[in-house]
């Protein structure tokens, strides 16, 4: 038996069966679970509670015993359930396989041992789950009188899940073994979960009438169902499961849709090219990374934007950075001057030009630059991108940098090939850096989106004042490689390699192997777009015209329009488990107008399909 503590740490236990069905003995062989050890839980204190097991009937139901020393520590406590549940699992598979336990009568027997991985909407789809959604002009009608209601009064889910094919995929292998433990051989394992008005989150499982309301019919069969009959629940662990409630408890986890972090995983040789250069972790980064890499980041800008083949020289305009985010941060510091001055631009304090609203990189670099930060507004008269032009031309000419995002973070926008012209012509008449954050570029609905390296090159191919970012976070669901480059005119690349080189974090060369693989390897990209246009087309038939809902070009966010965007926040924190991002906190207010983001929210499409569409409903019942 080989189950995992609430840390996840594995236990491994052999255990001893005799022939009429009982446990002569269980003995664990190794552990490793952080909460078990000498300060926190006693590891006797286990040994002592596998001892307590001898002698258990596992025909019979077979509630977990109080574990002596452990009990008080919530974590140690969840560990013995599942190793509980575990044990008495094991052993009656063994006791089925040997014939000590045979089905009564020959009745038709459930599998309780083989299954195939089901998400929530396949266990949907196949009718393993059952379905009954109600608003409350359904109730009314059925009550006799008009009401136009279409809210939720309750979305009701049924499953038997005493087969491993529902059961293990509903609530994962050990919690499922540990409900079916509790179980008399023979009995079956059902599963009643609710959301809306009517469901159970507002009850106490204690409250007088709760369980009598639950009945199951079989032709002329009532089977009414009472507290005795009920067991604790856990948490739905389905891919895409919905935040519903299960027996009387509120949902187990939150669903963190606030930041982007993408949730599907990168192609698996990531992990065969960092484990190939293992070797090189005991050596310090190069400090312009390895002339493969940048090889491989000059030949896909080339193919990806169709630029002319000799543009891009990898030696002198390609600099590595560990994700755009610390590139983005450190070119503040290279183009700003030193002292805050802006000398030989008029007079008065550099400027940083950052769009409203904005990465908060952008304002956060700014201010270590000891720069002004000015905020432009991108808003829907702007086409949600910010019109640096038509500023004051003193201030332009004061001006160290300006950011530029497309797609934008978080309205998707993409700007047009003559947009990106018009600001590199602005750029160099005033003299200052554009740096365009590109991290989103590969993920869109449509046509690609234009590069700023296409805008140089239809002004003649030269990057003066032009620097530009990508990363592989995005778009190869990589966030945690940290990896992506900086590309542009060659003098700006060798003062940022200096300023990283001095103060910053080279990419290390076993990532560095990994990323040069990820940059020419295309199958996953075009797969990970395709996952995120069905989320968007699934936000579009569930949101419809609500919010002022628009598909974004790019990206993968949601800018919603909810009329109080920190009171939707919290509505959908409190009532729904769900974290989405008030979009005030990604913008500020300039002089004493109210902040432009403050009637919106943003919403990360990151998850699944199934789970996407899910967390939308519950979105639209609550707001």
């Amino acid at each position: 038996v080989s189950p995992r503590g609430f840390g996840g740490g594995p236990f491994d236990i052999i255990v001893g069966l005799d022939g009429e069905g009982r446990i002569t003995g269980s003995h664990l062989l190794e552990q490793h679970e952080p909460i078990i050890g000498d300060k926190m839980v006693p590891e006797s204190a286990m040994v002592h509670y596998l001892d307590s097991l001898d002698g258990l009937d596992i025909s019979k139901p077979i509630r977990k015993r109080r574990m002596r020393g452990v009990d008080g520590v919530a974590g140690a406590t969840t560990s013995a359930t599942l190793m509980h549940g575990a044990i008495v699992m094991s052993a009656r598979r063994i006791a089925r396989i040997k014939e000590i336990l045979v089905d009564n009568g020959g009745a038709l027997a459930l599998d309780l041992d083989v299954h195939a991985p089901l998400d929530w909407r396949g266990l949907v789809e196949s009718g393993s789950v059952t379905r009954l959604h109600l608003t409350g002009a359904d109730v009314a009608r059925a009550g006799g009188y008009a009401d136009d209601n279409d809210k939720t009064f309750i979305d009701l889910y049924t499953a038997l899940a005493t087969p491993a094919g529902i059961g293990r995929n509903l609530f994962g292998d050990q919690w499922y073994g540990h409900h079916l433990s509790q179980l008399e051989l023979g009995a079956q394992l059902v599963m009643i979960a609710s959301r809306g008005h009517y469901a159970w989150k507002r009850l106490s499982a204690n409250q007088a009438g709760l369980y009598e309301r639950l009945q199951i019919v079989q032709g002329d069969r009532t089977i009414r169902l009472t507290k005795q009959q009920s067991l604790p629940p856990s948490a739905l662990r389905a891919p895409g499961a919905p935040g519903i409630d299960v027996a009387g408890h509120a949902p187990g986890e939150p669903v963190p849709l606030h930041i982007g972090e993408p949730r599907n995983q990168p192609p698996a040789f990531v992990a065969e090219e960092l484990t190939k250069a293992a070797a090189e972790w005991s050596r310090y980064p190069l400090p312009r990374g390895t002339p493969d890499y940048r090889k491989a980041c000059a030949d896909w800008l080339t193919r990806r934007y169709r630029l002319p083949a000799a543009m891009i020289d990898p030696e002198t305009m390609i600099l590595p950075v560990p994700g755009t985010r610390e590139g983005l941060f450190f070119t503040a510091l290279v183009t700003a001057p030193a002292d805050g001055r802006a000398e030989g631009r008029g007079r008065g304090r550099a400027a940083i030009l950052i769009p409203n609203p904005c990465y908060h990189v952008y304002y956060a670099a700014a201010a270590a630059a000891g720069a002004e930060a000015v905020f432009v507004s991108a808003t829907r008269e702007t086409g949600f991108q910010p019109d640096y032009a038509a500023l004051d031309p003193a201030l332009l000419e004061r001006t160290a940098l300006a950011y530029f995002c497309t797609p934008s973070n978080p309205q998707g926008a993409v700007a047009d090939l003559a947009q990106m012209q018009d600001l590199i012509r602005l750029a160099r008449g005033h003299d200052f850096t554009i740096a365009f954050d590109e991290c989103y570029a590969e993920i869109y609905t449509g046509d690609p989106p234009t590069g700023a390296l296409q805008a140089a090159a239809a002004l003649g191919g030269g990057l003066d004042n032009v620097l530009a970012f990508h990363s592989l976070s995005k778009r190869s669901s990589a966030p945690g490689l940290r990896c992506g480059f900086a590309v542009g005119d060659p003098q700006k690349i060798a003062a940022l390699d200096v300023i990283l080189a001095t103060g910053g974090a080279g990419v290390p060369r076993p990532v560095l192997a990994a990323g040069t693989r990820l940059w020419r390897e295309e199958a996953h990209v075009a797969a990970n777009r395709a996952r995120y246009q069905e989320n968007f087309a699934i936000a579009e038939r569930v949101l419809g015209n609500r919010y002022n809902f628009r598909k974004p070009a790019g990206g993968f966010f949601l800018w919603l329009d909810v009329g109080d965007g920190e009171a939707a926040a919290l509505a959908l924190w409190r009532e729904a488990g769900i974290r989405v991002l008030p979009g005030a906190y990604m913008c500020q207010s300039a002089d004493g107008e109210e902040n432009p983001g403050a009637p919106y929210i943003r919403i990360a499409l990151i998850y699944d399909a199934a789970f996407t569409e899910a967390a939308l409903r519950r979105v639209v019942e609550v707001l």
